[in-house]
């Protein structure tokens, strides 16, 4: 792993990515906790595979987390902004991380 992209999930870690992270956790662990007996079991392994993918997340399931942080709390992305500049020609779906977020093009 480069040391830019190190630099950003440890920075996304500190602004609550990590939280986030185990929220999702334990929502979906709840919901396949609560599964009904019977029901149709393709929902269920959907929650399996998404359980699956939130405690072996990739980069493009991080970057998406990291989206939503900064679109809840604005000071994230001027944060987070050098370091995704440096790793979006490598990595380009983190150029969404850039882009306006909803309330910056309503406040426009």
């Amino acid at each position: 792993m480069s040391d830019d992209l190190e630099n950003l999930l440890d920075l996304a870690v500190e602004l609550g990515l990590g939280a986030r992270l185990q929220a999702l956790i334990q929502e979906v662990e709840g919901v396949i906790a609560d599964y009904p007996q019977g029901a149709d079991r393709r929902y269920l392994h959907r929650l399996e595979d998404q359980l699956d993918r939130l405690r072996h997340p990739d980069l493009r399931l991080l970057a998406a987390l990291v989206r939503g942080l900064c679109e809840s709390e604005p000071a994230c992305r001027p944060k987070m902004a050098p370091l995704i500049e440096r790793l979006a020609p490598r990595h380009p779906y983190l150029r969404d991380l850039l882009a306006p977020s909803p309330q910056d093009r309503a406040a426009a």
